[in-house]
């Protein structure tokens, strides 16, 4: 599909972006890094489960609320704009009348919604710095979202981020994201979920 086709581009794109400011790194180790005021990133999402083929590309803006120095740890607040495409396999019907059967919907949806992020900073090293993000978000879909869902879904979202400093304001990162997906009716038809894994690339600025 397309998104695996866009999703090798931003690979490419990504590992191009930190061969060159490597090799610029003379320039900019001794910068200390600072907590960036804004992150933007997008981030490309697969399916994990047969059942879910679902495909995801997200857009974030994050804006700095606060730090905690002590646990190298910084909130933001997010805004979220999501596209999901593909489809998904229910069972539909009667096992004691016979009837229970896999079902096939196609679905797809644009989402956008709230959300809070937050950033650990594990260590720094040679003009680079290694993080652990967290973030959740409300999500208000265009369509119920999967099929036989609800409008809303709770995006939660996690992984290793490594981040490139450009200087004292601003710095690149690269990322490997888990995602899950649930309106939180727990498990039932209701609440069609979905797993997923990706990359993001991500943009750090201080204003």
């Amino acid at each position: 599909m397309i998104f695996k086709f866009i999703y090798h581009c931003l690979v490419a794109i990504a590992f191009l972006m930190f061969v060159s400011c490597i090799s610029r790194a003379s320039d900019v180790t001794t910068t200390s890094f600072a907590t960036p005021d804004k992150t933007y990133s997008i981030e490309y999402l697969s399916p994990t489960e047969d059942d879910r083929d679902i495909e995801t590309i997200n857009v974030d803006y994050n804006s700095l609320i606060t730090t905690f120095d002590k646990l190298n740890l910084s909130t933001y607040w997010s805004v979220t704009a999501t596209y999901a495409t593909g489809s998904i396999t229910q069972l539909e019907g009667d096992i004691n009348a016979g009837t229970l059967k896999e079902v096939q919907f196609d679905n797809s949806a644009f989402g956008i919604g709230p959300g809070l992020l937050l950033n650990f900073r594990l260590i720094e090293f040679s003009g680079m710095s290694l993080h652990l993000n967290g973030s959740g978000n409300l999500i208000i879909y265009s369509e119920r979202f999967p099929a036989g869902g609800e409008y809303y879904n709770f995006m939660w979202r996690g992984g290793p981020v490594v981040r490139y400093n450009l200087g004292k304001s601003k710095s690149i990162g690269f990322s490997y994201q888990v995602s899950h997906v649930s309106n939180g009716q727990g498990l039932s038809s209701k609440n069609p979920s979905y797993d997923a894994r990706g990359f993001a690339l991500r943009y750090s600025s201080l204003f």
